[in-house]
Parts: C-alpha cells; structure tokens; sequence
C-alpha cells in the first residue's frame, strides 16, 4: 500500500484536489516525477455547529520515490545538481533532479550558441547548478485561495561564468544606469550579462521587446546583436531567482 501524505487547505481554495491533481497532469511534462505522482481524495472538515468547513484535508497518496526527495529547503542557490531531461520545448528543458519538483533550464541559462531542442535530449544526464527556487504555498485575494506551486531553476553555466546573487543591486536606485553584453536573442527580448558594482561575477538581465526602444520593434534581432556592449536601467531585482529586469530605454538627464 502506498505511503499517504496529508495537506491541509483552506476551504475556499480555488482549485479542487482532483481538478488540481489534472491540473498537474497536464501542465507536467509526460515522464517527469510530479506528472507520475498518485493524486487522491478531499474530504472535508467540518467543525461542530459551523455550517461551513474551514479547511479540508488533502489526501494524496505518494510513490515511495518522492519520499526520499530533496525539499526546496535543503537545496541552496550555487548547488551542484546531476539530473536527467525529461521534457524539451522550443525555450526551456524540463529536468528531474531529485527535489520535490522538476527544474527548468531556460534556453538562456545555456552558452549562448546553444539552441533547445538541440543540445539536450530527453533521457540526457546533465549537471546543472540551482540558479533559484521559490518554494510552494498559497495565495489569497478577495476571499479566494490557490495554490502557489514550487519552482526550481538551474543552470547549466557554471557559477564562476554567472551568478545568483543579485545582493549588489539591491541597494541601487531606480533607473541606475548598467553597463551590459547581449548574450541570447529571442522573439519576445533579449538577455544580457551585468557585472555587478564590485566587477564580480555577472548576473543575468533580461529586456523585454517592449523596454527596447520607443515605438514598434519588429524584431529584437534588428536592434541589437550578439555579444554588442550596452546601457541599460535598473526596472526590478528578481531576488529569488538571481535576475535583473532592464529597460533600453534610458531616462532623461535633467538639464538635456
């Protein structure tokens, strides 16, 4: 018989245990850990003399595999990781490294000649280095509660090629100006190496089509190259997952 683990929801979640569980099926990659999962029953508990339960209890049977998983909390941002393909896609892999998730290696956390599919193959072992994670809870607005599954991602670039930490820019103001290097071209932006203030390791930046100039831009690929030198603002510090939000668009100098 398999082992059952119990979770505790709030009554008003958003997505029921078995819609959840199809939920799960569908958006996990076919073979991955999370989509062999055994997802079970809900059954309510009611308190005495309360007309409406206010949580109710998830019963998920569990293969004896995900017993001896890695928590989110056991792994740190820098960790050396084997792991094995799963899942390609256009953009990013899918790869089982023993944690209770999948992690996804985005296309840009490859070299840069990279291309997925291409590289990497379903079935492939690979090491890779945990580039961030955030780990599962719950998300609560106007009543409403859902789930907030976990996320893993690493990276297939070792530590000394690009970093996590993100700590340096914090502390910097709205609109700083950074010096970046374009290191992958998509449809939808571009991604840039930053050195932070200390000249240490880079970080990785990324620039939305709709942060790179005024106006209409067919394609990023017209605008900048690979490898070209830029200047790019601070918009947001992705602490969790060691990234930088940019804008080509620089703001006005007073005085200009």
């Amino acid at each position: 018989m398999l082992p059952i683990r119990f979770e505790v929801l709030p009554t008003r979640c958003a997505v029921s245990s078995e819609r959840w569980k199809r939920q799960q099926q569908t958006f996990c990659a076919p073979g991955s850990f999370a989509s062999c999962l055994l997802a079970g029953l809900a059954c309510s508990k009611a308190a005495e003399g309360h007309r409406q339960a206010r949580y109710h209890i998830c019963a998920v049977a569990v293969h004896p595999v995900q017993l001896r998983r890695k928590r989110l909390n056991q792994l740190k941002v820098g960790e050396k990781l084997k792991g094995r393909v799963v899942h390609v896609a256009a953009t990013h892999a899918v790869v089982d490294v023993g944690a209770e998730c999948d992690a996804v290696l985005h296309a840009s956390k490859m070299a840069q000649a990279d291309q997925i599919p291409g590289r990497v193959v379903e079935g492939m072992e690979v090491d890779v280095w945990v580039s961030g994670k955030k780990s599962a809870g719950y998300g609560l607005a106007d009543g409403t509660t859902w789930r907030i599954d976990a996320k893993l991602e690493v990276t297939m670039l070792h530590p000394k090629d690009l970093s996590a930490d993100v700590s340096e820019f914090l502390n910097l103001p709205a609109d700083a100006l950074l010096a970046a290097t374009v290191s992958r071209i998509e449809d939808y932006g571009i991604f840039v190496m930053v050195r932070p203030p200390s000249g240490a390791v880079p970080v990785q930046g990324f620039v939305h089509v709709s942060e790179m100039k005024e106006g209409f831009v067919e394609h990023p690929a017209n605008e900048v190259e690979i490898g070209q030198e830029l200047t790019v603002s601070l918009l947001r510090v992705d602490r969790k997952f060691g990234r930088l939000r940019l804008s080509m668009k620089l703001p006005e100098v007073e005085g200009y």
